[in-house]
């Protein structure tokens, strides 16, 4: 049983670290599906059950947070920060800010 807790610890790691490593571009859920030895199908529901959110949320949810560190750099353009931190269009990235910090980009910069 031990093994088994080991074992699935190592899984999550795993799987967190590339997500991490990696959310800048585009990931296919066949991608992390393989990091975590499972079909794509088994592996949507073993996140789920394990993290309470569908694996695209999660994901949203670590660019987002980089999206925040890169625009408290003020280095950047909203649109920089939006692409750099791995989303494909703006007003998805807007969106989804939106949804997780219950702020607009421009919003939360002031």
């Amino acid at each position: 049983h031990t093994h088994l807790t080991v074992t699935e610890g190592k899984r999550m790691n795993d799987l967190l670290q590339f997500t991490f490593s990696q959310s800048h571009r585009k990931i296919k859920i066949e991608e992390v599906a393989e990091v975590a030895n499972l079909s794509a199908e088994a592996f949507c529901r073993y996140f789920k059950v394990r993290t309470r959110k569908t694996y695209t949320n999660f994901l949203n949810e670590v660019r987002i947070s980089n999206a925040c560190k890169m625009l408290i750099e003020k280095e950047k353009s909203i649109q920089e920060v939006c692409y750099e931190s791995g989303f494909q269009n703006l007003s998805h990235f807007n969106r989804t800010f939106k949804r997780v910090t219950g702020k607009t980009p421009k919003g939360y910069l002031n």
